[in-house]
């Protein structure tokens, strides 16, 4: 059981890595923040407040600083989204970004299984430390692609210990879970090479 678990650990953390090793070249790499002037923003905004029957209400629902409000709330809700990692948001990608695949899509169950058990991980205190600090700057990024690899850790952290935790829960489950995470794991692994 013990090589089982190493390698469906080795599996589940190998993609992201590989993904921008092999498509370093195609990553931008922007470290423009979401609070630069947008002028085509600022502009929309002016013609939307002709929308609203008074200035009071335009001006609460329509104003410049929202823009870039809106904007970082989007990232945020971006970085915080599963589909990111485990689905490279699809079916609606980020244009700018190369939508790399980061983990294997099953993984999504280790990782919620980390998250539900999280008060009982060795890394408890660890995983919100570097994961809270890390989204606030992300998402202060206009494009956070290649950046939001700082998240690899706690993100990886928390797989870690829903493998761990399925593990020790059940380990029929996590045997037939294993086999089946490894049948879909190495052809999605294999397909990073395939351009």
């Amino acid at each position: 059981m013990a090589i089982l678990k190493k390698t469906v650990i080795i599996l589940s953390l190998i993609l992201w890595p590989l993904n921008l090793f092999l498509n370093f070249k195609g990553l931008s790499f922007s470290r423009e923040l979401v609070f630069k002037n947008d002028y085509q923003g600022e502009q929309l905004v002016l013609r939307n407040i002709q929308l609203y029957p008074n200035i009071p209400l335009a001006r609460t629902f329509q104003n410049k600083p929202r823009i870039y409000f809106n904007k970082y709330v989007g990232n945020f809700f971006t970085l915080t989204d599963p589909n990111n990692y485990f689905f490279a948001l699809h079916p609606v990608p980020i244009t700018e970004n190369l939508n790399l695949h980061k983990y294997p899509f099953l993984d999504i169950v280790f990782f919620l299984a980390g998250i539900f058990y999280i008060v009982k991980s060795k890394y408890k205190n660890l995983i919100p430390a570097l994961f809270i600090p890390s989204l606030i700057f992300l998402s202060a990024l206009k494009n956070f692609e290649g950046f939001d690899f700082i998240l690899y850790l706690p993100i990886s952290l928390l797989i870690i210990n829903g493998i761990d935790v399925m593990e020790s829960k059940n380990k029929k489950l996590f045997g037939f879970f294993s086999v089946t995470f490894i049948l879909f794991a190495v052809p999605e692994i294999l397909r990073a090479f395939i351009k």
